[in-house]
C-alpha cells in the first residue's frame, strides 16, 4: 500500500510540475479579478467587475487614503471580495501588493516566467506597471509612517490623542485622531 501511495504522489507531481510548466492554473480561487476561461491562453481572463473595483481601490490609494478608508468606501458601495465578504485592510493590501495585478501568476513563491526568466503575461494587466508601483510605494510610505507612530509601543498598541476620551463631537460620539498624508485630525 505505501508503494502505491508513493506512486501515486510522484503522478501527481509530475502533473502539477507540467501544469507549472505551461503556466496552467494549480488548483484553489482565482485571483481576486481573474475568472476561469478556458479560451484563454493559460485558462484565465479578467472579471469586469472586479476590474472596476481594483481599479477604484488604486485611484483611492494614488490620492492618499488609507486602506481603513478604502474598504469603507468599497463596503459601503456593496463591493465584496472574491470570498463574497466585506472588505478588510488585511485583504485589500494583499489584493493591491500581487503581482497578478500585473497579469502575472505566482508560482512557488515567485511568478510564473519564461524559459529566458522573464514574466510570462497570463491576463491582460488590470493596472499599469507605472501605476502598480506607485502603489507599492504609496503603501510603504503609509506603513513607515505606521510604524514611526507607533515606535516604542508594543504590538497592537495604537499611539491615542490625550483629548481622546475627554472631548466629544456634537452628536454626542468620542473624538478620536486620524491621519493623511502625515497630517493629522481631530
Amino acid at each position: 500500500a505505501r508503494e502505491e501511495i508513493n506512486k501515486i504522489q510522484a503522478r501527481v507531481c509530475r502533473g502539477k510540475d507540467e501544469q507549472r510548466r505551461r503556466g496552467e492554473h494549480q488548483g484553489g480561487r482565482r485571483p481576486f479579478g481573474w475568472v476561469k476561461d478556458p479560451a484563454a491562453p493559460y485558462g484565465d481572463s479578467l472579471d469586469p467587475e472586479a476590474v472596476i473595483t481594483i481599479h477604484q481601490a488604486v485611484d483611492l490609494v494614488l490620492k492618499g487614503k488609507s486602506l481603513g478608508n478604502i474598504c469603507r468606501a468599497l463596503n459601503d458601495a456593496g463591493r465584496l471580495t472574491g470570498y463574497n465578504c466585506r472588505w478588510t485592510t488585511a485583504t485589500l493590501g494583499r489584493v493591491l501588493r500581487s503581482p497578478n495585478l500585473l497579469g502575472h501568476r505566482r508560482q512557488k513563491g515567485d511568478v510564473f516566467r519564461d524559459e529566458d526568466g522573464q514574466p510570462v503575461q497570463v491576463t491582460e494587466p488590470i493596472i499599469s506597471e507605472a501605476d502598480f508601483r506607485r502603489v507599492e510605494k504609496r503603501l510603504a510610505q503609509r506603513a513607515e509612517a505606521t510604524a514611526a507612530m507607533t515606535a516604542g509601543h508594543p504590538i497592537g498598541m495604537r499611539v491615542v490623542s490625550v483629548l481622546a476620551s475627554l472631548l466629544r463631537c456634537e452628536c454626542g460620539s468620542s473624538m478620536g485622531r486620524s491621519h493623511s498624508g502625515g497630517d493629522f485630525y481631530y
